[in-house]
């Protein structure tokens, strides 16, 4: 999945030949930033570009996002906020109040 997030980035909305169900469906439902169709179906991906093709605000609804997803979720402050939960569930509160006036009293 790591490889799709600069696309998504890029705010331009995407049309996958994919299986349903596979990682790229899952992540194009979750973000909802773009078509899918399946394999081998070269009618339905031409229907699917000419459908974006032709519906600017969907097609830019679309792209933005595709980045919002990004940055919600796999920015480095997404990161860093995900650090930090698994950080404070790991050590209980009353011990981080505890070594704070420790340290500074």
């Amino acid at each position: 999945m790591i490889t799709k997030l600069p696309i998504l980035a890029s705010g331009r909305p995407v049309i996958a030949s994919v299986d349903r169900g596979s990682d790229t469906w899952n992540l194009i439902q979750r973000a909802n930033c773009g078509l899918w169709v399946e394999p081998e179906n070269p009618q339905a991906l031409a229907e699917a570009i000419l459908r974006l093709y032709q519906a600017g605000s969907y097609r830019a609804q679309l792209g933005a996002n595709g980045r919002a997803y990004v940055v919600q979720y796999h920015s480095r402050e997404a990161a860093a906020r995900e650090f930090h939960r698994l950080l404070c569930a790991l050590v209980p509160e009353e011990k981080v109040s505890s070594k704070e006036t420790t340290a500074h009293g």
